[in-house]
């Protein structure tokens, strides 16, 4: 199989907060595949610097989403200040989920964005490993919490999208008491 090889595009407008895209491309083509890395806008109700990944269709389900998420959080975690990342995800983007608690994010919260109004967004953390045998410091605690002692029929929508999403994550159903299967 053909791995994907990253390098950093010119970014004027996103270089003096040391952050940005890697072009993904294969290694024996050249063949652009898409983008990772990191992403911080100057944008009202941004959660924090966030580890984003998108690739062309043909290109899913071989692990280069997953491997290049992992390049972008080593590289955010030696090279920025910061307690925690996070991946701002859509609730139909169970691809990007499925990422997501590959590289041990944990979901922590639905957030409706101002920049988009339309949709909540699921709001997925990794904390900074306190130790090496530390892979997520966050927990699934922070999910659990959020849906116990609701019944199904009486859940949020905000609560509800927590829902689906820790669903997708566990890889099995929630019942009405929150607990999984």
């Amino acid at each position: 199989m053909s791995r994907p090889t990253s390098r950093y595009p010119t970014r004027p407008k996103s270089a003096g907060r040391h952050t940005g895209q890697w072009v993904l491309g294969l290694r024996d083509t050249g063949a652009f595949i898409g983008r990772a890395g990191s992403h911080l806008p100057e944008r009202a109700g941004w959660p924090g610097l966030e580890i984003g990944w998108t690739l062309h269709p043909d290109h899913w389900g071989h692990g280069y989403a997953t491997e290049a998420g992992r390049a972008a959080v080593d590289w955010c975690f030696a090279n920025h200040d910061v307690d925690k990342l996070v991946s701002v995800i859509l609730p139909e983007n169970t691809a990007s989920q499925a990422v997501a608690c590959l590289l041990v994010f944990v979901l922590s919260e639905a957030r409706t964005l101002p920049h988009f109004p339309q949709q909540p967004h699921g709001i997925w953390r990794l904390a900074r490993p306190v130790t090496d045998n530390d892979p997520s410091a966050f927990g699934q605690q922070a999910i659990s919490h959020a849906v116990e002692g609701h019944d199904a029929g009486e859940l949020p929508d905000a609560l509800a999208i927590e829902r689906h999403l820790q669903e997708v994550c566990l890889g099995r159903a929630i019942d009405a008491g929150g607990e999984p299967d």
